[in-house]
């Protein structure tokens, strides 16, 4: 196949596009531990709770949360301690930016997400409670855990549940609000900065750092909805995903062989035998 003049230089810009634009989707996918951070929850009324996405979100990307609790099954083995508690499904059907915050209402008994849609059953929050997000194979086997939630210490610390085997960390990947006394929290939500860090992961350890910055209530958890659903945003002005590259390269080239099409045209026009 031969290609001159403009269809030449319209192959290349295309190809170079398509190569930048391709992998967009290998960049924008709820993939590690920390790309989600829970930062809202209230147990009470029709139960709800809020994550925010350090971390870009493709069309298509599935979360499942689970609020069985984690345990130690012998043997060095960990897995959910049954199904007798509550499994969702949200599913990104609009990308979502790094910094979007996403509230899920009424998990108790008809779950609904601010952006995306809902699939499973119902998550029934009860007065001590952990909730884990993670992708996997469906809404009870977990491939990679993404973040945890808990109201209690002892459904970390092997008491009655544990973060061993999910690659989490209490105070960063994983929350948790402390009981006061004997008594867990009831709702709350993160009051910290959800702007000036450089970087998305540096606000792992800020809302996980419940007893400063969080607010927290131990009778009424409906105080917080709706839940605060500022972005988050960092310092440094992020860089352009290659997909984006690829459209703002198209973008100029086709501005340039405008320019030059109407130049040429202004020229036949001026000279009539020009081009013949």
């Amino acid at each position: 196949m031969r290609f001159t003049g403009c269809r030449r230089l319209n192959f290349f810009i295309l190809t170079v596009c398509l190569l930048l634009g391709t992998p967009q989707m290998c960049h924008a996918d709820l993939v590690s531990a920390g790309d989600i951070a829970f930062i809202g929850f209230n147990m009470d009324g029709n139960d709800d709770f809020a994550i925010v996405l350090l971390a870009d979100a493709a069309v298509g990307n599935v979360v499942h949360f689970n609020d069985n609790e984690w345990v130690d099954t012998g043997g060095g083995n960990t897995d959910f301690n049954g199904t007798s508690e509550g499994e969702i499904t949200w599913t990104v059907n609009s990308a979502l930016a790094a910094g979007s915050v996403v509230t899920f209402s009424n998990v108790r008994t008809g779950p609904t997400a601010s952006s995306g849609t809902m699939t499973g059953g119902l998550m029934s929050l009860s007065a001590s409670e952990a909730i884990y997000a993670f992708t996997g194979t469906n809404e009870t086997t977990p491939t990679t855990f993404l973040a945890a939630f808990s109201n209690d210490e002892q459904l970390y610390n092997g008491t009655l549940g544990t973060l061993t085997g999910t690659g989490l960390t209490q105070g960063s990947t994983a929350v948790l609000v402390a009981r006061s006394g004997g008594d867990p929290a009831d709702g709350g939500q993160y009051k910290g900065v959800r702007s000036g860090e450089a970087a998305f992961s540096d606000y792992r350890s800020l809302i996980g750092n419940t007893t400063s910055n969080w607010n927290v209530d131990y009778l009424d958890g409906t105080q917080f909805v709706p839940f605060d659903s500022t972005m988050f945003t960092t310092s440094v002005t992020s860089t352009p995903e290659p997909g984006s590259l690829g459209l703002m390269a198209w973008g100029a080239v086709s501005a340039f062989l405008w320019r030059r099409r109407g130049a040429r045209s202004r020229l036949r026009s001026a000279h009539p035998r020009f081009g013949k």
